[in-house]
């Protein structure tokens, strides 16, 4: 790859926002990785890059990493105490220590269990026959369809909301608040942050709302469930709870499956573990390709801490470069192949420690289900011109996915 700066003068979240890392981040990762795997931010903030470094906060999380102190966001982490969308995300379970994040974990695992997910995979197939019956009759006119838009986010938006039980007519506007939601964080600029913080009100305003809907009306789903008597969940900590559910669930997944896709449209030596295993394929696109490159999370050194290439000071906050280490060559032979039938147990796609996501068991389903159906359906898909890169910092995922249905001349049809 082509030289680097030097890492005295390099800002990786800014580096992170260049267009040609939207697209492909993973070489200017790599080169960090090797060159600057402690690096620190003209802000301060230190972001780890090896594997091991990175696997060691997450196992260490809760204790050595712990989240900003409620009692003292003025000095950890005062944009939650000056802005809406940061002070949502600051009270969530995301960010959170124990025992309270053990309490409030309880909480969602009792209720986000892998039998309500099996339960769930009958309405996943039947969401993703639809919605691969809505795009087949033009891609097979001869059509270009986004499947980003028109496939990978209505699919995980429906899942995730049969799961929490989000309206039908409400599904579509929810889901378009959380991309200016999640655009806030430290440094961004004022005038994103001033929008997040309006949006974040909005979706707050509709989860208190749905919250009493369904206390008057209960269905078979996670809010209601959540919602009612509970000893172990505060009023207060409810909607917060359902905020982080919805933007961290839908987004990543959709991811996800594009990802997925991306990886049956770059190698299609490899599509015949959609037939073999499912599992295994989807795992690997999650390992080279993972939908959140950095954690968005604050987490504090509460001591210094010796990595192998250098040191976080006490205080300091610590961020993670799940893209770097899930291509660590230390841990993953051949790190930068993609490869269904390697051990994928060490990939940190997922995070770890307390702060492994509930969600990891949904998201793997989907992607299952969704990439054979949508091969054995449509199976001489191609690009129809590059995918374009959402601008989400701590993500790598599309924003637009354009594909047509070639013949087996390689011509459109």
């Amino acid at each position: 790859m082509t030289a680097q700066p030097f890492a005295a003068q390099l800002d990786v979240m800014a580096r992170l926002q260049e267009p040609d890392n939207r697209k492909d981040p993973f070489p200017f990762l790599a080169w960090l990785r090797e060159h600057d795997p402690v690096h620190q931010t003209p802000r301060g903030t230190y972001v780890l890059s090896r594997h091991a470094d990175v696997a060691q906060v997450l196992q260490e999380s809760g204790t050595v990493f712990l989240s900003p102190d409620r009692a003292k966001l003025a000095t950890q982490f005062p944009e939650a105490l000056q802005h809406r969308s940061m002070a949502v995300f600051a009270s969530s379970i995301a960010v959170s220590n124990p025992p309270e994040h053990t309490r409030l974990r309880k909480v969602v695992s009792r209720e986000f269990t892998a039998r309500r997910v099996v339960g769930l995979r009958p309405r996943i197939t039947e969401i993703c026959d639809r919605l691969i019956g809505e795009i087949a009759e033009p891609l097979l006119d001869g059509e270009e369809v986004d499947l980003q838009r028109r496939f990978a986010e209505p699919l995980a938006i429906g899942t995730l909301s049969v799961l929490l039980g989000v309206p039908d007519e409400d599904r579509v506007w929810l889901a378009s608040l959380v991309e200016g939601v999640l655009s806030a964080f430290p440094g961004a600029p004022a005038d994103v942050i001033a929008r997040a913080d309006w949006l974040t009100a909005e979706m707050e305003e509709y989860l208190v709302s749905l919250i009493e809907r369904r206390r008057n009306a209960p269905e078979d789903d996670l809010i209601t469930a959540l919602a009612g008597p509970n000893e172990d969940l505060a009023e207060h900590e409810l909607v917060p709870m359902l905020w982080a559910l919805w933007c961290a669930g839908f987004k990543t997944s959709a991811a996800g499956i594009s990802n997925g896709v991306l990886a049956v449209l770059e190698h299609p030596d490899q599509v015949h573990w959609l037939e073999r295993d499912a599992s295994a394929f989807a795992n690997e696109v999650l390992r080279l390709n993972p939908p959140t490159i950095l954690t968005p999370f604050v987490r504090i050194a509460t001591r210094d801490v010796e990595f192998g290439g250098g040191t976080v000071t006490a205080g300091s906050d610590v961020r993670l470069l799940i893209g770097a280490a899930n291509r660590d060559p230390e841990v993953f032979d051949d790190p930068e192949r993609f490869d269904p039938s390697r051990d994928t147990k060490a990939s940190l796609a997922f995070a770890g420690g307390i702060h492994f996501c509930v969600g990891a068991g949904l998201a793997r389903a989907e992607m299952e289900i969704a990439l054979p159906r949508l091969r054995a359906q449509l199976p001489s898909l191609g690009y129809a011109s590059e995918p374009t890169w959402s601008p989400a910092v701590f993500h790598h995922m599309v924003k637009t996915l354009p594909v047509v249905h070639r013949r087996t001349d390689g011509r459109k049809r």
